[in-house]
Parts: structure tokens; sequence; C-alpha cells
């Protein structure tokens, strides 16, 4: 039975991103192990006495192998977003604020000149 990629990234919310690299890795292994069946030409393999059959498991794998990318690179983003330091002098009169005059523009911050 598969479920639906909505649930699958769901079971993986609160994971570390050092396991969501392990799961990354575990998806690939699969698809590629279903990559080798699907595209070959035999298909008395076991794998297509199961149902659903390899073909639509290597079509959900890619779904989830989406998702899981979507959610890493959130996640990634995240992480550097928490961790920046701006230790240089020319940038220590600058603070960032969560305020709602502080917007996230892309990949560029838009930091506020602390008045007090």
């Amino acid at each position: 039975m598969m479920i639906s990629p909505e649930t699958y990234i769901g079971m993986h919310e609160d994971a570390s991103f050092k396991q969501l690299i392990k799961e990354r890795n575990q998806l690939l292994r699969e698809i590629r192990r279903l990559e080798k069946i699907v595209f070959s030409e035999d298909r008395s393999a076991d794998d297509w006495r199961i149902k659903p059959g390899p073909d639509v498991r290597y079509q959900m794998e890619l779904e989830y192998l989406a998702q899981l990318c979507l959610m890493m690179r959130n996640k990634y983003n995240r992480f550097l977003h928490e961790r920046m330091e701006w230790k240089s002098g020319s940038f220590s009169h600058l603070r960032y604020r969560r305020h709602k005059k502080s917007t996230c523009v892309g990949a560029f911050l838009v930091f506020c000149h602390h008045s007090g």
C-alpha cells in the first residue's frame, strides 16, 4: 500500500536534517533499484507480482523524493537563517528584528537599524 506524498512528508516533519539526509539516501537507493526493474525488458521479476507494481512504486518514490527535497531546502534555509551571525565590525550596528517591517525577499534579508 502506498501513502500520499503529504502523508509521507508529515511522517518526517520533526526529523533532524541529518535524518532527512539518511531518508533521502534510502529513497535514492530504492529509486535506483526500481529503475533496474522498470526499464528492464524482463517482466518476470517477483516485483511485478506485487501490487502496486514497480512502475507505480517508482513514480511514488519520485514524488516522495521531490517533496522531501523541498522540505530539506526549507529546513536548510531556516537553519542558515538561525545560525547567521554578523561578527564583522562593519555590521555590528545592525540587528535583525522580527517585526512586520522586516521582510525576507528571496535569499536577501532586510535588516533594520536598531534604534533602541
